[in-house]
């Protein structure tokens, strides 16, 4: 296997789809990130770039599954990691666009039990602060990372979970759920953020989730291959995540594909044409294919900036200069751009877009670079060709 797997890697420049059809091939950029992959251990990838709200130019490269020798494609479902957030915030905002709540409600209006700061008990957390994650809210690891699991993990419920972490006494409820600061002053990413805006959309359409978001997301988007659950795809069609393995750092390991029961943080699983749709929608101006899918209001406030005066420094490729309301907003070679990255176990993701200009980048990445020199390499590339 160890064989099997070196020579796999060596030989991943070999393994490229190109794209039919109008798109044109790049092959400077395609060979510039192909010897980055061959000096580094990146598996897979799927990549577009976005002129003027077209696709110009979309590419595949690597291995989906290695050791079953399947190839990339520009179909293959990858898990979006934490830009699966785009989604999810922009499912609550489709009960904005239908008056459910207001940005700078408290979301405890709308809560079966109250989520406060115990720190800062009188001060109510809103919907803004969940999209823009200066709720104070606390990814406290010790305790999620055990709720992780193979496959779909589904229990406890949306409901049931959200309740276990933010109502005193709950099973999950630590005060390290939250941070020592003031709610609504300080950025503070938090994962758990997102599964409270999803717990939210439940509450508001009394509908799941899930459910709410293929009808009127997904659906009007035609990302009908995409889904929040592996059950509902053909799993030989979903990338293989691969990490460095610890005991022998040559080596990678296979992962198996997990999730957990805060799914809308981080397990949505789509493709590059598919998610494309979604941007090509926020471009639009909330219109796609001649349909209606999020109101202009509701998109220039997703893109308008917080103004957010707090930010600790980040050691982060993309560092970001303020925050919109699901975006970290990012300056790129005197450009700035609205951004989100993802990354889980042997899995980084990014899409960069301009919603003046129309135009961005999305990427979708297997494996695991061992500095991130290695993925910043690969932005530079993209976003020259994005400048061009």
């Amino acid at each position: 296997m160890k064989k099997f797997v070196i020579i796999a890697l060596v030989f991943l420049i070999c393994v490229t789809i190109p794209v039919l059809g109008k798109i044109e091939r790049n092959h400077t950029l395609e060979n510039g990130i192909s010897a980055i992959f061959e000096k580094d251990k990146l598996v897979g990838m799927s990549v577009c770039v976005i002129k003027n709200n077209e696709v110009v130019w979309q590419w595949a490269h690597g291995w989906a599954d290695i050791e079953n020798k399947i190839p990339v494609t520009v179909n293959t479902l990858f898990m979006l990691a934490s830009v699966s957030k785009t989604i999810t915030g922009a499912t609550l905002l489709h009960l904005y666009d239908k008056g459910k709540f207001s940005l700078d409600e408290d979301i405890n209006n709308y809560m079966p039990f109250k989520i406060r700061n115990p720190k800062y008990p009188d001060e109510p957390i809103t919907f803004r602060m969940l999209f823009n994650h200066t709720s104070t809210l606390n990814d406290d690891f010790k305790i999620i990372s055990p709720l992780y699991g193979d496959g779909d993990v589904t229990s406890p419920p949306l409901a049931k979970l959200v309740r276990g972490f933010f109502e005193p006494g709950g099973k999950y409820y630590k005060q390290t759920n939250f941070i020592e600061k003031k709610p609504g002053q300080t950025f503070h990413y938090s994962n758990l953020n997102y599964v409270v805006i999803a717990y939210l959309v439940e509450l508001l359409s009394k509908e799941s989730f899930s459910n709410y978001c293929k009808k009127n997301i997904l659906n009007p988007l035609n990302m009908k291959n995409s889904s929040w659950f592996l059950s509902d795809l053909n799993q030989k069609e979903v990338a293989v995540h691969y990490e460095i393995d610890e005991n022998q750092k040559e080596k990678l390991k296979r992962v198996r594909h997990y999730g957990w029961p805060g799914y809308a943080d981080g397990c949505f699983r789509s493709s590059i044409p598919q998610y494309t749709n979604f941007i090509k929608m926020l471009m639009n101006d909330g219109v796609f294919d001649g349909k209606r899918v999020l109101s202009s209001k509701t998109i220039s406030e997703m893109f308008t900036a917080q103004k957010i005066k707090d930010i600790p420094p980040e050691v982060h490729a993309l560092p970001m200069i303020d925050r919109a309301l699901i975006w970290r907003i990012v300056e790129m070679s005197g450009q700035k751009y609205f951004a989100h990255l993802g990354g889980g176990t042997g899995i980084t993701t990014l899409v960069l877009i301009d919603p003046i200009k129309k135009s961005g980048i999305i990427w979708f990445c297997t494996g695991e670079a061992e500095t991130p020199v290695t993925y910043l390499s690969i932005f530079n590339l993209l976003i020259k060709k994005l400048a061009e």
